[in-house]
């Protein structure tokens, strides 16, 4: 197991690894949900018993009209279903990723919005980006095409989109492996469905990766949007008339939909502990299974989840009795919810007969079936309800549902929260089945850190947060007075450690020296309104962006000092790479705000080219369509012609994305000669060549004269090449192409000049030859190659018959 404490000292186990081995520690986790930007959102609003279901926003109907409109869809005949909406779907921070703009807004939304997550949630564990980079990590996601008839590849595709860039960016596989590539991970990466249970077999995946060791560490999760939340005619059956799931509700008549990304990190629980990892719960066993045959390919079978809960039982060790609740799959439907809790308790009678002993309800009733997500979903909700020690209420329930018998069966609907005794350990079931037929159970538990005692907090301790620019930085202070506000029962100390030894330390920073939390607040309050304003005030230290080479060139090698907390701090503004880790010995990850990801929008529909060429030139037509691609690709406010496709945030493939958007205005460029070029100016100068055009009006003048024939020079000719006259009174010889037929027309009218008799080229001078056609075409002049253009030109200007005859034989032979 890699440790991104490179610096500290052994760390000493207090336990025996025995004790911890075969399991599995859930240290990170991140969630966009209905109503909810977080998961703390999430929470709250499951304890609220909110229902997270609501109609379509006009901002999103917009999108989906525009949609429809264009493909010739008469508006009168749409209509938007009802369910759990997450926000924000065409939103993304591409420049914190380095991803061009166009790229971006090409790129299926899941793909977007799962590398937020995860990067929310490798944040939340405290593994950012910089300590994971080309570690054994493996990434698993659940997501299903399936799960709705607009995907974005037919969105684009219907829009008469064909940027080849879109083809690699809408592939589901991508989904997993766009974050493989970003953090170069080396560890598994796959995109599973398995149609509903996706997610949680996802998380399975990844859990029995880590037990095989094929990887240190996961991310897993799943993700499902619904592009255009359009109502159809046809349906499945298994539709609610209201929009919602009633699980186990009397009037229950089928399931209602919603949309999520959730992502978690995994490790091993012996090396989370021993990592001072944020342990959330612990997974004490996992199972999948396939049901087999059943009444109906897609229908779900009594015999395969009991076979599979009972199993997974048996499997974790654990007494029946001993579990607190059950996550339920709940769809809700006719027969869904009646053979689940007859399958549960069928796998329960085989081990006790104790009856209405575990609670159970379903994620479902507050934010709908997320279809691929929706095992994630109910995860998530299980390590929250160990974590915190509280089952949620379950909402859009009223009656049992009578053909269900609750009063013989281990568990029972709870109506309210239940909070559990604090001296038993927590059990929870979920369960996820697939109508693939493809099941999973995953028990989780409770961790208790009983070894940890905080002490010995200290009188002051410094604070530091930090983003990519001072606008996002202002929006993550805020987050912090919000969370801070909410009665956080954290040790400062831990926070301290978290924010110090365990982020990411970005350009824009601010530190802060603190006494307590009340402390903190004030100050996080007096630098969010003053931020930019030049106010100072004691013990905040701030800068706007640190010198580059302060990151990576230097190091505080001073006497670290607590008691010196200012010089540490200033240190730190300047750039210094500060070993936090030396400060802090008996600290542990807590889970707080992550990254504040900027919502820029990111749709097909956009078009953004509203820049500025900083360079003072003067761009012809063509010229100008390369400066407007490249803007439009990169998302640039602000242009340079020295600006290198790669510092841009740019690959091979964007060059490709901006040739496709240039081949359509562009005659004569070639794919395979485009992508050779990697600055704006080379890609410019490479389209003047093919069209012939040179920036600024040729200069010409006499540079020899004899009694033979005069040379004059044009400069300033394509790619920044002089041509060469060669003339008499009745003779003319162009030596090389790369001139305006305008500026040459005017050269030989000054002269007086009539024809051109040839127009010699060297084989090196082939980026000339479109230019060469249209003199030779326009003056009737013979196009000659040759390697030594000016004595060859003077030859043919002195009639050497021979020296002509023999060159074009031997260009013949």
């Amino acid at each position: 197991m890699f440790n991104i404490f490179s610096e500290s000292e052994n760390i000493e186990a207090k336990f025996e690894k025995r004790e911890v081995s075969n399991k599995v520690a859930v240290i990170g986790i991140s969630a966009k949900l209905p109503k909810a930007e977080n998961y703390r959102d999430f929470w709250n609003n499951l304890m609220n018993k909110m229902d997270c279901v609501d109609f379509i926003s006009e901002d999103r109907k917009a999108d989906c009209d525009s949609y429809f409109k264009f493909i010739g869809k008469d508006l009168n005949e749409i209509s938007y279903q009802q369910m759990g909406f997450i926000n924000d779907i065409d939103k993304f921070d591409y420049s914190y990723f380095k991803i061009p703009y166009q790229d971006a807004a090409l790129m299926d939304p899941r793909q977007r919005l799962f590398l937020e997550t995860s990067i929310s949630a490798l944040i939340d564990a405290g593994y950012p980006e910089d300590k994971i980079m080309g570690k054994n990590v493996g990434v698993y996601v659940g997501s299903s095409n399936s799960d709705t008839v607009f995907n974005y590849d037919k969105i684009l595709f219907d829009s008469q989109i064909t940027n080849p860039v879109a083809i690699v960016n809408n592939m589901s596989s991508m989904i997993a492996s766009r974050i493989s590539y970003l953090l170069d991970l080396k560890g598994p990466s796959m995109t599973i469905d398995t149609s509903c249970s996706s997610s949680l077999v996802s998380i399975h995946e990844a859990y029995q990766a880590i037990l095989d060791q094929e990887c240190e560490m996961a991310i897993a999760g799943g993700c499902n949007i619904t592009n255009i939340p359009m109502k159809y005619d046809v349906q499945l059956g298994i539709e609610s008339s209201t929009y919602r799931t009633r699980a186990f509700d009397n009037d229950s008549d089928g399931t209602g939909f919603g949309e999520g990304v959730v992502a978690l990190v995994l490790k091993p629980l012996y090396n989370a502990i021993q990592d001072n990892d944020n342990i959330y719960a612990i997974i004490e066993s996992s199972l999948v299974k396939n049901q087999g045959t059943s009444i109906g390919v897609a229908s779900p079978s009594v015999d395969g989840q009991m076979e599979l809960i009972y199993e997974n039982i048996q499997n974790a060790g654990i007494n029946a009795e001993d579990m607190s609740f059950i996550e339920a799959h709940g769809t809700g439907t006719n027969i869904g919810d009646v053979i689940e809790v007859e399958a549960i308790k069928r796998a329960y009678e085989k081990l006790t007969d104790k009856k209405q002993f575990c609670a159970i309800n379903s994620v479902k009733n507050n934010v709908g079936h997320l279809l691929s997500a929706s095992g994630a979903t109910g995860f998530l909700k299980s390590i929250l309800t160990v974590k915190n020690r509280k089952f949620p209420p379950i909402i859009n329930y009223s009656i049992p549902n009578r053909k269900i018998d609750f009063t013989n069966s281990p568990v029972f609907v709870n109506q309210e929260q239940i909070e559990f005794d604090s001296d038993k350990k927590i059990y929870g079931s979920v369960s996820s089945f697939g109508m693939s037929g493809t099941n999973c159970n995953i028990i989780v538990s409770e961790y208790k850190d009983e070894n940890r005692s905080i002490e010995n907090q200290r009188e002051r301790n410094i604070i530091t947060l930090s983003a990519k620019d001072q606008d996002s930085l202002k929006e993550l202070v805020w987050e912090y007075i919000i969370f801070l506000s909410n009665d956080q029962e954290l040790s400062l100390q831990d926070i301290a450690y978290t924010l110090n030894c365990r982020r990411t330390h970005y350009p824009c920073r601010v530190a802060f020296v603190i006494k307590n939390k009340e402390d903190l607040i004030d100050k996080l309050q007096f630098f969010y309104r003053n931020i930019g304003k030049n106010v100072s005030i004691d013990n905040i230290f701030y800068v706007e962006k640190i010198q580059e080479q302060g990151i990576i060139s230097r190091h505080l090698d001073v006497e670290y000092n607590l008691n010196d907390m200012e010089k540490i701090c200033e240190a730190y503004i300047q750039g210094n790479d500060i070993k936090w880790n030396k400060l802090y010995n008996d600290s542990k990850v807590v889970s707080l705000p992550t990254y504040k990801f900027k919502k820029s929008r990111c749709w097909y529909t956009e078009v953004k080219s509203d820049f500025i060429l900083l360079d003072d030139v003067e761009l012809e037509k063509d010229e100008m369509l390369v400066v407007e691609a490249w803007a439009k690709l990169f998302g640039l406010k602000e242009v340079e012609l020295s600006q290198d496709i790669y510092d841009v945030g740019g690959d091979s493939l964007s060059l490709v994305s901006i040739f496709s958007e240039l081949d359509k205005e562009i005659e004569n460029i070639i794919l395979e000669e485009f992508i050779e070029y990697e600055t704006l100016e080379a890609i410019i100068e490479y389209v003047r060549t093919k069209k012939g055009h040179i920036v600024k009006k040729s200069n010409f003048e006499i540079i020899s004269t004899n009694e033979d024939y005069k040379i004059g020079k044009i400069s300033n000719g394509v790619n920044g090449s002089n041509s060469y006259l060669i003339f008499d009174d009745t003779n003319c010889t162009l030596i090389d192409a790369g001139v305006k037929i305008s500026d040459l027309d005017e050269i030989l009218d000054e002269l007086h000049i009539p024809i051109i008799n040839y127009n010699i080229l060297t084989h090196a001078h082939f980026d000339h030859i479109y230019s060469a056609n249209e003199i030779s075409n326009k003056y009737h002049a013979k196009l000659v190659l040759h390697q030594l253009e000016v004595p060859f030109a003077c030859l043919l200007q002195n009639k050497s018959t021979e020296v002509c005859r023999e060159f074009m034989q031997n260009l013949t032979a």
